[in-house]
């Protein structure tokens, strides 16, 4: 090599070549006072640490254009091993362009859910509900919780979507895997738990689709550990938006939030009990969506109007977060920033059941976030979401879908 040789790689020597040239003075003098010190050497031997061979390169063309792909069939169609297809997985993994099972791809946009995760026991009575009596009526069984919820309908909204959850090996367990990943749900991550019991979810419904009383039997996910989570960081830092569920453990939630202060994290507060959890973690959510009964807890200020929930917005604001958006029935939905605030009112429909009405509305926000919307429109497609969910029996919406929320935004004039 001779002496004069520009050793720097091409990548590189283009992003010195930006600094150098940008007009900004503070990256001026910054290119001034880092260019003597470059070890170009030692820079060109870490760059080529990351870079890809040829092969690598091959292999992620084609996962990129078939990501259901599996190993046998990448080995068949380069004529290599399935061994030597897993090696050049791994080197993938570690260099950062692959984040890890389901070839999930580093420049792909994907959010991650963090959550409960259990099978729904729904029974919704004929008549208005007769307490300490048997009432005629039916029962559903469906996979549910709150976090698994939102993981649906983001994935039914085109949003690649890994759910991080405990589950037990049992029937339950199993069926959920099964229709979540038929969903379109990421459930390689999840922690199954050999001897575990797959949480619960058991509710009762009046005869207009409104809850009556619940009980969440969630044990299990108490065995989600920061070991575990560790294990998932690339999954949890390179997410477009982490989404957690205060079913998590206060020491996971806490765990979260400190790790990752960089992270955009929405959280769903789940019940007025588990709402109490989050008090002190507030500084490092970016989205709250609580209920008024959630909103209150959290505030201590009761709701009664317009200006009520204005003061309760500025208190959540000036604890850190970067937007509140308050779920408020039938009444509809109230939202704020730093810039903004206001009221959509829910339209009057046929309700028939209002158990997946809050994660649809959620799941909606998120997705409007992705798309670059405005906090009011992200609120109005989050409607129109929940609007469909309240509208179907299950805690999920199978039809969900971008054309069917536009179709009801319009119907009803959102």
């Amino acid at each position: 090599m001779g002496k004069n040789q520009d050793v720097t790689p091409p990548l590189l020597r283009a992003n010195i070549e930006y600094l150098r040239c940008d007009p900004h003075p503070d990256l001026q003098e910054c290119f001034k006072r880092i260019t003597p010190v470059i070890n170009f050497s030692l820079l060109n031997k870490v760059y080529l640490i990351f870079e890809m061979t040829n092969r690598e390169k091959e292999i992620l063309g084609i996962i990129r254009d078939n990501p259901s792909i599996t190993h046998q069939e990448l080995a068949n169609r380069l004529g290599i091993s399935k061994n030597s297809v897993g090696v050049h997985i791994s080197n993938l993994i570690k260099k950062g362009h692959i984040l890890g099972k389901g070839y999930l791809l580093k420049d792909e946009e994907f959010v991650t859910v963090i959550g409960g995760c259990n099978m729904d026991l729904q029974g919704t009575s004929i008549q208005q509900p007769i307490p300490a009596d048997s009432n005629p009526g039916h029962v559903t069984i469906s996979p549910g919780g709150v976090g698994r919820n939102i993981a649906e309908n983001l994935a039914r909204l085109s949003i690649k979507t890994n759910l991080l959850s405990v589950l037990g090996d049992d029937l339950y367990g199993q069926k959920i895997i099964r229709d979540s990943e038929a969903a379109g749900i990421d459930m390689n991550h999840c922690l199954v738990k050999k001897e575990g019991i797959t949480s619960t979810y058991l509710s009762i419904l009046g005869p207009s689709g409104e809850l009556e009383i619940a009980i969440a039997d969630m044990k299990i996910l108490e065995d989600m550990s920061t070991s575990y989570l560790q294990k998932k960081v690339r999954l949890i830092e390179h997410a477009g938006i982490l989404v957690l569920d205060a079913n998590l453990p206060l020491e996971i939630l806490e765990f979260i939030t400190n790790s990752f202060p960089q992270q955009t994290i929405y959280l769903d507060p789940v019940s007025s009990r588990k709402a109490m959890k989050i008090k002190g973690i507030l500084q490092g959510i970016h989205t709250l969506k609580p209920n008024r009964l959630e909103a209150e807890i959290l505030t201590g200020i009761k709701i009664h109007n317009h200006g009520d929930l204005k003061q309760v917005a500025r208190i959540f604001l000036d604890q850190g977060l970067q937007q509140i958006v308050i779920s408020l029935g039938a009444e509809g939905v109230f939202f704020a920033d730093q810039e903004q605030q206001g009221l959509i009112t829910a339209p009057a429909i046929q309700l028939k059941n209002c158990t997946g009405a809050g994660d649809a509305l959620f799941a909606g926000l998120i997705h409007g976030a992705l798309q670059g919307f405005s906090l009011r429109q992200s609120v109005i497609f989050g409607m129109g979401a929940s609007i469909l969910a309240l509208t179907r029996e299950n805690s999920t919406n199978l039809h969900l879908n971008r054309e069917q929320v536009e179709k009801i935004l319009q119907e009803y004039e959102l």
